[in-house]
């Protein structure tokens, strides 16, 4: 056999088709290589509503026959990320296969995210399905040209695995709490033109900036804190507020998210104190009634559903700056730190994320979980919260120092968000010596004192607005479009069944589609649906908003 180029796939006739050389590797049998992926095919149980990842298709063996035995919502997606690979696929497979596509290469590092869009496309012009399509994915390697760059297809492939179970843990907190968020946001656009949104505090600390949560680390930082008070601008999330008050510490922000009530408690003592709230757009709306003439809201918005509704607020310059949803408040401190400090020489430090908790003790002493434990304490119900440690779902894990802690699922899961999000940010450190490891390095709180460290003062938010008339008739428009359109989609439902129901579907849909808040909490609701059920729970959805819009009116031209 003559000698081949081996730095590009070449195409080796066999005795039953043709194989592929590349880099002195057969990619197929070079005797019947269709054979094995076939037989592989042919024995695959594929389920409903799975989404798979064809990993170096090559010569497309085995992809027309597993279209023609898929179920419904299921799609194959070709994924190959060697650039000559692509190419050799790309001229090979030809001919329309149903529900295929064919990725680039650099159309897989984004394909988890465009997994969580409500409206997503590839390059060739394939269209996504929408987010609750699929249930599950699953890789199959059609050619030894994954071995490649094993590594890569694996973390590929659970990175996709991870973006679909995402969805559906997103949709268990959208159904517990979707319209406690829509209803809160609805009030608090009220509030806006009152309230600097948090991008004005933008790039405005000189000095470095410390993180703290309502983890048990925070206790020993925030006693080393206390001499070098003056050197740190101090973020403090919602709950670990009145511990610090306890320990006489005053931050100079709290971030709140909690869009329930219950996390008033953690703001008590703070109306007329000089603290900046920095305040997710979806937070309790009493929060804005807490702060004295000295306090200061500032807003921004986590993205809590990827829908058309929340886009036309981003769109029409309604919602403050937008900033992904990162499921803690702790994260999304840490975020707001780094977008406040002037620039990535200013460190910023971290302490109280422990995501973690020993026997007995979940929060630090003094946070609201804490105090309302030692205050209902009784003989048969001590202080001491032993069921978390050793309740359902908690496991024992071994913290930074290699002592025993628990944790569960899901504070596991921030802990893991959190090394992904900020490991490579440049001067985040990590002051706290107990909880899960953060990936970040150690580093204590006196090391503010040594040289090369800068330090300087915050000089606030750039431009403090009293009250924006734009801002207030942008708002005013929006609520009066939404008033109205509930209206008539309310006259609809309850007098419309003799109208024309090609034309009574069609308005519906157009009504419906730009307003997920009506049906974003239902258990299906992660898409639309005509069917008579659907229509009844939202028509008694539109009476609750529609006396939220009255209420935002009502408080959108009172000053404070």
């Amino acid at each position: 056999m003559p000698e081949l180029n081996n730095e590009k796939p070449c195409l080796v006739k066999s005795g039953q088709g043709f194989s592929v050389l590349y880099k002195n590797r057969y990619l197929y049998s070079r005797y019947a290589p269709a054979k094995n992926i076939l037989a592989a095919v042919d024995s695959f149980n594929i389920l409903p509503g799975t989404l798979i990842l064809a990993c170096s298709p090559c010569l497309g063996f085995g992809l027309s026959e597993l279209a023609q035995k898929l179920p419904e919502n299921c799609m194959i997606l070709g994924c190959e990320c060697d650039t000559e690979l692509f190419n050799l696929a790309r001229e090979h497979i030809t001919g329309k296969i149903p529900h295929f596509a064919l990725l680039k290469p650099s159309e897989l590092s984004v394909l988890p995210v465009l997994l969580n869009k409500y409206s997503a496309a590839f390059c060739d012009g394939t269209e996504l399905p929408p987010p609750g399509t699929f249930r599950r994915a699953v890789r199959i390697d059609f050619s030894a040209g994954t071995q490649f760059s094993f590594q890569y297809y694996a973390v590929f492939s659970h990175a996709v695995e991870d973006a679909i179970g995402l969805f559906w843990k997103n949709r268990i907190t959208l159904v517990k709490f979707g319209r406690k968020y829509s209803r809160n946001l609805f009030r608090n656009l009220s509030r806006l033109p009152y309230a600097p949104p948090a991008e004005y505090s933008a790039h405005t600390v000189f000095k470095p900036l410390l993180v703290l949560g309502a983890g048990e680390s925070m206790e020993n930082t925030a006693a080393e804190l206390i001499p070098f008070r003056s050197k740190f601008y101090i973020i403090s999330v919602d709950t670990a507020f009145p511990a610090l008050r306890t320990l006489g510490i005053t931050p100079d922000a709290v971030v709140c998210e909690e869009a329930q009530s219950v996390i008033a408690s953690a703001f008590f003592g703070i109306k007329g104190r000089n603290i900046t709230i920095f305040a997710g757009i979806t937070s309790w709306p009493g929060l804005y009634d807490f702060l004295g003439k000295q306090g200061q809201i500032s807003y921004f918005a986590p993205k809590y559903a990827d829908t058309v509704f929340f886009e036309r607020l981003v769109r029409e310059r309604i919602l403050p700056e937008e900033i992904p949803p990162l499921g803690s408040v702790g994260l999304t401190a840490v975020y707001l730190a780094l977008q406040l400090r002037i620039n990535d020489r200013i460190p910023v430090f971290v302490s109280g994320l422990d995501f973690s908790y020993s026997p007995g003790k979940t929060h630090v002493r003094g946070a609201p979980a804490h105090t309302v434990r030692l205050s209902g304490s009784i003989r048969t119900l001590p202080a001491a919260n032993y069921g978390a440690a050793f309740g359902y779902g908690a496991s024992e894990n071994a913290d930074k120092a290699g002592n025993r802690v628990y944790s569960t699922p899901v504070l596991l899961s921030y802990a893991q968000s959190f090394r992904g999000l900020f490991y490579a940010e440049k001067n985040v450190f990590d002051t706290g010596k107990t909880g899960i490891a953060l990936g970040l390095p150690y580093r204590s709180i006196s090391s503010v004192q040594e040289d090369g460290i800068i330090s300087g003062e915050y000089t606030g938010i750039k431009a403090v607005q009293q009250h924006s008339p734009e801002k207030s008739s942008l708002i005013a428009d929006f609520y009066n479009t939404e008033e109205n359109a509930l209206l008539e989609l309310r006259n609809i439902l309850s007098y419309g069944q003799n109208m024309n129901e090609e034309l009574r579907n069609k308005r519906i849909t157009e009504l419906l589609t730009p307003r997920e808040y009506l049906y974003l909490h239902f258990p299906d609701g992660y898409r639309l649906s005509l069917s008579p059920s659907f229509l009844k729970r939202i028509r008694a959805e539109i009476d609750l908003f529609l006396k939220d819009i009255n209420t935002g009116k009502k408080l959108l031209f009172c000053s404070r």
